[in-house]
C-alpha cells in the first residue's frame, strides 16, 4: 500500500494533514485531520495527545474519533508497534468502503457509493510502562464518504491491554449535542472488542460502523468547507501576483513548475514545510526516512524538521541533503 508510518512516539500528534477530499461530520466539514500516537484521530484542530474523556457527555468545540484512546507507547527500542494511515480513492478500496456501508445500512444506504476513504492502522502497539514481552493491541480506524454522506469504521483484531479499563471508544460531533460511545468503552469488556457484534448494524466480529451524518440527503450535492473568513486588513503591503516563472531549459534540470505535479511552497524567509510523506521510503546513508521536510534556505532534511539557517556538515543526528544552503528569502 501506500500508507505513511509516523515514527515511534509516546504521547505524539502529528499534522495537520490536509485532506485530498473534505469530509462531512455531523453537519462540518473538514479538509484536515491529526493523527494521534494515542489511539485517535481530530478534525479541523488537534484535541490533544489524549481526547477528553466523553463519560459525562459530549464536548463542545472539538471534533474527535476514538478507535482505542489509551495511553499508547511505540517509541522502545526494540519499536513497540507501528501506526499507519492514508488516504486513497483506490476503485478497489473504494469497492470495498461502498459494499461494507451497504452492508451495514441496506435500508438507507442501499445505493451509497464511497468516493474517498482514509485509514488508520495501530499494529501491534504497546502501553506506555509496559515490560518485555509487551501486551499488543491492533485496531484500524476508516472514514468514509461518498461527497455527503460520512461513515466511520471501527476495526478491532487484537487487544491484549485495556490500561485499567480507561481505553476510550466513540466520536464527539463538536456541537455539544451529537455524540456516540461504544458499549465497551471504559470497561473490563474492552478485550472483547475484537470478538463483539453490533446488534443492530450487521457486519463482521470485531467491527462498529457508525453513520457520522453530515450535509443532506444521498443525491445532494457534495458539501464543500466553510469559507474561512476574510481577515481584517493590515497595514502589511499585499505581496504583488506575478506570472508563474518559465522553467529553465538546462538539460540537467529535471521537468519542474510549470505542466508538472509540483507543491509550490509559499513565499517565506527561514521557513520550513512539512513533513512531506514519501513513498517509497527513501535510503540514505544506512537508514530508511519515509518524510523530509523542505527548508527555504535551500536544503531539505530527512525524518525531523532542521530550524538552523544553513546546517553544518557532518553533524550527528541531523540529516540534511543542501543543494544551496544560503540565507534565501522569496
Amino acid at each position: 500500500t501506500t500508507d505513511f508510518l509516523e515514527p515511534p512516539y509516546d504521547d505524539g500528534s502529528q499534522g495537520p494533514y490536509s485532506l485530498s477530499t473534505p469530509f462531512p461530520f455531523y453537519g462540518n466539514v473538514f479538509t484536515q485531520l491529526y493523527m494521534h500516537t494515542n489511539g485517535h484521530i481530530s478534525l479541523g484542530s488537534s484535541a490533544g495527545s489524549f481526547a477528553p474523556s466523553l463519560n459525562s457527555g459530549p464536548v463542545d468545540g472539538k471534533y474527535y474519533i476514538c478507535v482505542y484512546d489509551a495511553d499508547v507507547k511505540t517509541s522502545y527500542d526494540p519499536r513497540a508497534g507501528y501506526i499507519y494511515h492514508r488516504q486513497t480513492t483506490d476503485a478497489s478500496i473504494l469497492s470495498r468502503a461502498s459494499i461494507d456501508v451497504q452492508t451495514a445500512f441496506p435500508a438507507s444506504y442501499s445505493s451509497f457509493a464511497a468516493s474517498w476513504v482514509y485509514v488508520a492502522t495501530w499494529h501491534d502497539v504497546s502501553h506506555f510502562g509496559s515490560s518485555p514481552p509487551r501486551p499488543e493491541n491492533t485496531f484500524q480506524l476508516v472514514l468514509v464518504t461518498g461527497g455527503c454522506k460520512s461513515f466511520v469504521l471501527f476495526n478491532y483484531d487484537k487487544i491484549e491491554w485495556t490500561k485499567e479499563d480507561k481505553a476510550e471508544v466513540g466520536m464527539n460531533g463538536g456541537d455539544g449535542v451529537n455524540y456516540v460511545v461504544h458499549p465497551y468503552s471504559r470497561t473490563a469488556n474492552l478485550v472483547n472488542l475484537p470478538t463483539w457484534t453490533d446488534p443492530a448494524v450487521p457486519g463482521p466480529a470485531g467491527r462498529w460502523t457508525v453513520a457520522a451524518i453530515g450535509g443532506g440527503p444521498d443525491s445532494c450535492t457534495p458539501a464543500t468547507p466553510t469559507p474561512t473568513p476574510t481577515p481584517a486588513p493590515t497595514t502589511t503591503p499585499a505581496l504583488t501576483t506575478t506570472p508563474a516563472p518559465t522553467p529553465t531549459s538546462n538539460p540537467a534540470f529535471y521537468p519542474y513548475g510549470l505542466g508538472t505535479a509540483d507543491t509550490l511552497d509559499p513565499p517565506n524567509d527561514d521557513g520550513t514545510t512539512g513533513p512531506h510523506y514519501l513513498s517509497p521510503p527513501f535510503p540514505f546513508y544506512g537508514k530508511n526516512f519515509n518524510q523530509l521536510y523542505v527548508n527555504t534556505n535551500g536544503y531539505i532534511s530527512l525524518g525531523s524538521g532542521e530550524t538552523n539557517i544553513t546546517p553544518t556538515v557532518p553533524a550527528v543526528g541531523s540529516y540534511t541533503v543542501s543543494v544551496f544552503a544560503a540565507d534565501v528569502k522569496t
